[in-house]
């Protein structure tokens, strides 16, 4: 709140981060893995850089501001995406190994065509050839990601 003296803004900031590291641990508690990245929207970025260690990666230039996202790192405890127009005040902790194969979410969205047989159409007296293709977005372990709610 704009009201709030400097010592319970602290306060606050300070248990944001808490509050981040608490789903952190209930996620190594669950899965056996740390987290290694939040997602924040610009507005949760500033708070980030108030409470500690934010150091964005590269130069915080007019470039990089004006790209979807940017990134940094938190605490040098987290990797850090921050998506400008995120609408959403609340913070995504999640894991991401070195594989794609050790993620909670795989989203895969140029699938090979599928071919199917020869089929005779006899309306029009002409054979004729499916070709297909499709996306994949499928939630593997959802156990993986967890929330913040950030009330401001």
């Amino acid at each position: 709140q704009p009201t709030d003296s400097p010592r319970e803004v602290e306060r606050k900031l300070k248990d944001l981060y808490r509050y981040i590291l608490d789903v952190a641990y209930e996620i190594y508690n669950e899965v056996g893995v740390y987290p290694t990245y939040i997602v924040v929207s610009p507005k949760v970025a500033s708070y980030l850089k108030q409470i500690g260690a934010f150091e964005v990666r590269g130069k915080l230039n007019e470039q990089t501001v004006s790209r979807l996202y940017y990134e940094a790192s938190f605490e040098e405890e987290f990797f850090v995406i921050v998506v400008r127009g995120l609408q959403t005040n609340d913070i995504l902790v999640g894991y991401k190994g070195s594989s794609e194969l050790e993620g909670g979410y795989i989203y895969a969205p140029y699938r090979p065509l599928i071919v199917a047989g020869d089929k005779f159409e006899p309306e029009t007296l002409s054979w004729i050839r499916a070709i297909a293709t499709y996306y994949a977005k499928v939630m593997v372990n959802p156990k993986l990601y967890g929330v913040v709610k950030v009330s401001v």
